[in-house]
């Protein structure tokens, strides 16, 4: 029995140990903005208001990756819009109305499942002037594309160094 014991003992201290890596990151934006829209209404009057920001919404979020070894990484974020000014959640019966997804991520690029932007909100958002803002006029690429899917998966890699080869797929998308 002592044998055994003892040999079991020395067999754990010689076993090797994974220690994975692990980042999570808490991130957020206030963005609030005092708006003043001329010709508001079929009279012409003026309007002012506190609104939601400029250039951006409110939002708060956790993103994060675990290392899982030969450059392959487990990733989530979670990500929830809201109002500065009333503090009321963007949408309604939707906590994390943004982002929701999980996935993995190596040198193949990166998988994710889950409520993401659509590949064409990601394309406008790369070569749009005034980065899709909030304020209607802005916002001109809202009217050829919608900004998020729910039950998407999704794909983002290179082909070779100079080119990238995004894909996405959903079952039931919906417009947010």
């Amino acid at each position: 029995m002592k044998k055994s014991a003892i040999v079991l003992a020395a067999g754990s201290l010689l076993a090797g140990s994974a220690f994975a890596q692990t980042s999570v990151t808490l991130y957020g934006i206030a963005d609030v903005s005092v708006r003043y829209t001329t010709h508001a209404d079929a009279s012409g009057h003026g309007k002012t208001e506190l609104t939601d920001g400029a250039v951006t919404q409110s939002r708060w979020g956790l993103k994060g990756a675990e290392a899982l070894g030969n450059n392959l990484k487990a990733i989530f974020q979670l990500e929830n819009g809201y109002s500065l000014d009333t503090g009321k959640l963007n949408s309604a019966n939707t906590l994390f109305n943004r982002q929701a997804y999980v996935g993995l991520s190596g040198d193949f690029g990166a998988v994710k499942l889950g409520r993401q932007y659509t590949e064409g909100f990601n394309f406008f958002g790369d070569y749009d002037p005034l980065t899709i803002g909030n304020y209607t006029a802005n916002a001109w690429p809202f009217f050829l594309t919608q900004f998020r899917a729910n039950n998407v998966m999704s794909y983002g890699g290179k082909l070779v160094a100079w080119t990238s080869a995004p894909a996405t797929a959903s079952a039931k998308p919906l417009a947010a």
